[in-house]
């Protein structure tokens, strides 16, 4: 038997026509058969479904769905309910050596009216440890909605997977804490240790949301045996009602490694970027997510500040709106950081 796992920072964002908008939340692995998927419309849309186990180019087996429905927001969708499902509940061999295992792809492929509009595939890696990540809302997000469907990976492996419970707490972030100091002394919003599902909607019973107000969330995974993990600590903000998140979109830094949070970036990207060594003018580039470069320019990379830096995305720049987009600064001494953001046209 063996762990199949992709990292869960995968977010590959496809949109068809004016209505369907996805992104790729969770992929399957072995003792979790099921597909996370969020909706960004505002629509139940129904597509066709297929999950295709390959090795070097051939099918080793297929999971398949004629008709899924999508709500709006996230979706977890059981795989051993579908065509070729059992074979993965009875603990399916999908190969034979270890060397064959490396190279083993998981491919997600999505229909709509016959055409295929999302194909992503990705090399499975053997895992022996899966940490806890949040997954949405993503860190230093500008939520729309006051009721928020809220999701993290699954840890693995654990002793007692039956036994599995998650403690969700949000927090308020108020005057002059960080989102660190509110976590640890603010009075919780929500604090819940009962959770055995990692996707759960922002109920109405809860405390209700402020527009412009931020919030700090965490979660922590128990089993049978106690402590799982923790995972990191992340932030969002409701969009004030009269907000235009254009100008006051926050400085972000960028990172050594991605992670499964991007940045929106409506017209424009607004990073901070310690000038340690001195350097009067950025090496960046721009990339999608098939590591294709976006042609830009030194002229699009405006200085607003100390150590603060506005990289304009006018449309007509390259990039297609809702697609997930890498923007990569290096250094005189060749180190990189990184920064993953969802591109908006800028807003009329």
């Amino acid at each position: 038997m063996i762990i199949l796992i992709l990292g869960t920072g995968l977010f590959l964002s496809c949109t068809f026509g004016q209505t369907a908008n996805f992104s790729i939340l969770q992929m399957p692995r072995e003792g979790f058969w099921k597909l996370g998927l969020m909706n960004h419309s505002t629509e139940t849309i129904t597509t066709s479904l297929a999950v295709k186990f390959m090795l070097e180019g051939r099918l080793v087996h297929t999971v398949s769905g004629p008709s899924v429905l999508l709500h709006p927001g996230s979706n977890l969708i059981d795989l051993q309910r579908m065509e070729g499902g059992t074979q993965l509940g009875n603990g399916l061999t999908l190969t034979t050596s270890a060397a064959e295992q490396q190279r083993l792809e998981i491919c997600v492929e999505l229909y709509m009216k016959g055409a295929k509009f999302l194909s992503q595939c990705d090399l499975f890696q053997q895992a022996l440890n899966i940490p806890l990540h949040l997954v949405y809302p993503f860190d230093q997000d500008v939520l729309e909605t006051s009721l928020p469907m809220m999701s993290w990976s699954i840890p693995s492996p654990v002793s007692h997977p039956s036994q599995l419970r998650y403690r969700l707490r949000l927090v308020e972030v108020l005057g002059y804490h960080t989102p660190q100091s509110a976590m640890a002394n603010a009075p919780a919003l929500i604090d819940r240790a009962d959770l055995t599902q990692n996707v759960i909607p922002y109920s109405p019973s809860y405390r209700k949301l402020e527009a412009g107000h931020t919030y700090a969330w965490q979660v922590e995974a128990y089993d049978g045996s106690g402590f799982v993990g923790r995972s990191e600590l992340w932030s969002f903000r409701l969009k004030a009602e009269k907000e235009t998140t254009d100008s006051n979109a926050p400085f972000v830094e960028l990172r050594k490694r991605l992670d499964s949070g991007f940045y929106p970036a409506r017209g424009q990207v607004r990073f901070k970027h310690d000038c340690q060594y001195g350097e009067s003018t950025l090496d960046f580039v721009v990339t999608n997510h098939r590591g294709e470069q976006i042609r830009t320019s030194g002229k699009q990379l405006e200085k607003v500040g100390k150590n603060l830096f506005t990289l304009h995305l006018p449309p007509g720049s390259g990039l297609i709106e809702g697609q997930m987009y890498h923007l990569e600064v290096t250094n005189p001494k060749g180190e990189s950081t990184i920064l993953k953001f969802k591109y908006f046209y800028p807003k009329s």
